[in-house]
């Protein structure tokens, strides 16, 4: 069996084969709508919900002094065409900026009553706002200019442009079958084919069986997912001869 190619990540879609319905991580049947349900929410606002300690560096509400809204936190805008590498180089940027919270939902907006939390929330909320914005090309920043929350920029992003994903998938796949290495070095050559795959993967994430004992609809899923490692394997020596 030829060795599978690494993935970047858990982004493979679970299946319950009695069913025949993907599930999410914890056994529930995976929901389609990007927005979460208001039960959901709930559940996890309750299970993570983040405690207020602007003065601890570890906690989300702590602004460092030299955090301010004219940082650029990725090196290209989002443009409409690139949502998903923007997205991803987003996420890992405010993450290690520790604003993850205030864009994910897990920091929702405190009520004035408690003004000292709200004013922290406000001034977070702001500059991740900023930097987000930054990132946007010119037209796509006015659109999101007069939503208030980071949270609510960042899932009307997410509903407008992962849905071209469908396009994306088959430019991508005319991508992989015409590059060739051409004057490339090998290492060059596989590279650019990885990068395909990779994105590709990230669009039409592959399944497998989370069933105890292996199911005949298991089994096939395994050939499936065994034949498309075939297939990246075969495109890439074909266009190295």
């Amino acid at each position: 069996m030829a060795t599978a190619w690494p993935t970047i990540g858990n982004h493979s879609i679970p299946v319950n084969n009695t069913t025949g319905i993907p599930v999410s991580a914890t056994g529930n049947p995976a929901s389609t709508s990007s927005a979460p349900s208001s039960s959901t929410a709930a559940a996890g606002s309750n299970t993570s919900e983040v405690l207020f300690n602007p003065q601890n560096q570890s906690n989300p509400y702590y602004l460092h002094v030299n955090e301010n809204p004219a940082l650029e936190l990725v090196p290209f805008p989002l443009d409409g065409s690139n949502y998903h590498t923007w997205a991803r180089a987003m996420t890992m940027a405010l993450s290690c900026k520790n604003k993850i919270a205030f864009v994910n939902g897990a920091i929702k907006k405190p009520s004035t009553d408690n003004l000292e939390r709200y004013m922290a929330w406000e001034r977070c909320n702001n500059i991740v706002a900023s930097w987000i914005v930054r990132s946007l090309s010119p037209m796509i920043g006015r659109s999101v200019m007069w939503i208030d929350t980071t949270y609510g920029i960042w899932n009307d992003l997410k509903q407008r442009f992962s849905k071209q994903d469908l396009f994306r998938i088959a430019e991508i796949k005319c991508e992989i079958y015409q590059t060739k290495q051409g004057d490339n070095s090998l290492n060059e050559y596989f590279t650019k084919q990885k990068l395909m795959w990779d994105e590709l993967s990230i669009l039409r994430p592959t399944m497998y069986c989370i069933c105890p004992i292996k199911c005949d609809c298991g089994k096939k899923i395994d050939g499936l997912n065994e034949q498309l490692e075939m297939d990246k394997l075969s495109i890439f020596f074909y266009w190295t001869a």
